[in-house]
């Protein structure tokens, strides 16, 4: 009995409405089931259809909504569902060719089959799992175990070392940008250094980074570019790194620099949380 009713569903279908109110679509299993049989989607871009769209294999409404009034989005969404039915969907369905046969109906269900529904079995999700975790963890325990775990007890070595010097670095001189008074326009060229005294550290014990920050209008931020400052100069434990490149980008932006501990060995470049901002 469970299984009847989607059974009749998918068979008697011939496109799989789904709207939900962004973003509270948890899954949307049902409309994978549905693209798996060949059943175009017309959805809302939330939940799986937001990473299941192909163009030319179903219908999609926008991601983000266009108003905060839930009324005005509901209207919205309504007129922009009934004028893809009238002007895209149905048409494409009635049009048929000599012999009858709704060839370009059928290249949508096709596509739906042989470009998204393998994107959403079981297969897939076990070949991500061996291809990016598995197989990765595997190689790696095979390192640090080699030779007696001489790499493991090197990198475990190393990070104590760190972990102890680390408040021993020091800023000894900035050399930035002043955007308070001359703002960068599109294409400029960004320019800054940053001098260190690296004390009990090495210039390989960490890397220097340029941090980007985009400014939302409701004053929130994100990071939109990391650039990185290679050494440029050193004498004994005065270490100079630089940075100079095109900016290319608009909006509004903060920026700010960081010293971050690295190993080449490292499984996460941020795995050993020692961050100092300058």
């Amino acid at each position: 009995m469970i299984w009847s009713l989607p059974r009749s569903l998918v068979q008697g279908v011939d496109v799989w409405l789904n709207n939900p109110t962004r973003p509270q679509e948890a899954s949307g299993t049902s409309g994978m089931k549905a693209a798996l049989n060949g059943i175009p989607n017309l959805s809302v871009l939330d939940g799986w259809w937001a990473e299941g769209y192909v163009e030319g294999g179903g219908w999609a409404l926008p991601e983000q909504n266009t108003y905060d009034n839930a009324d005005f989005q509901n209207e919205l969404d309504a007129q922009t569902i009934y004028n893809l039915i009238e002007n895209e969907i149905a048409p494409l369905y009635y049009k048929r060719n000599s012999e009858g046969i709704p060839t370009d109906w059928v290249r949508c269900m096709k596509t739906c089959i042989a470009e998204i529904a393998p994107q959403f079995t079981m297969k897939r999700q076990l070949d991500d799992y061996t291809a990016q975790y598995y197989n990765v963890q595997q190689s790696r325990s095979h390192k640090l175990n080699a030779n007696n775990r001489h790499l493991a007890h090197s990198l475990a070595a190393w990070k104590q070392h760190v972990r102890q010097a680390w408040h021993t670095l020091q800023v000894v001189a900035t050399d930035i940008h002043d955007s308070t008074n001359h703002s960068l326009t599109l294409g400029d060229s960004f320019t800054a250094s940053i001098t260190l005294n690296l004390n009990a550290l090495l210039p390989s014990d960490l890397r220097v980074e340029a941090v980007f920050l985009h400014k939302h209008p409701d004053e929130s931020y994100e990071i939109a570019h990391i650039q990185p400052m290679p050494l440029t100069k050193q004498q004994q434990k005065i270490a100079t790194y630089t940075c100079q490149f095109p900016f290319e980008l608009s909006g509004v932006y903060d920026y700010g620099f960081r010293a971050v501990a690295d190993h080449l060995d490292l499984k996460d470049p941020y795995e050993v949380g020692l961050v100092k901002w300058i």
